[in-house]
């Protein structure tokens, strides 16, 4: 979705002028969450899925924006089909 986006920026610092998209993939999420028991960390993984996308909606144009998101979300890349599977690989090694 990074990948494909125009209008929105991708960054991790929000309160921005500019819209902002960041996303949060689910692992990496749970992870890195100490505090949290198993059975906590299985009911977050279930509630995200894949991971979340954390937007911060600045002064451009919203139909522009939605288009924007239309256009990401529809559009799938190489990097987009592999990245989660060579992700679990790569975690799987330790």
């Amino acid at each position: 979705m990074a990948e494909k986006i125009r209008v929105f920026q991708y960054a991790t610092s929000l309160g921005h002028a500019h819209s902002l998209l960041f996303y949060y993939p689910t692992d990496m999420y749970v992870d890195a969450v100490t505090y949290l028991d198993s059975g906590q960390k299985a009911r977050i993984r279930e509630w995200m899925g894949d991971g979340i996308a954390r937007a911060s909606v600045g002064l451009e144009d919203a139909d522009d924006l939605i288009a924007d998101l239309d256009r990401a979300l529809r559009g799938r890349s190489f990097q987009g089909l592999v990245g989660p599977l060579a992700y679990r690989l790569l975690k799987s090694r330790g």
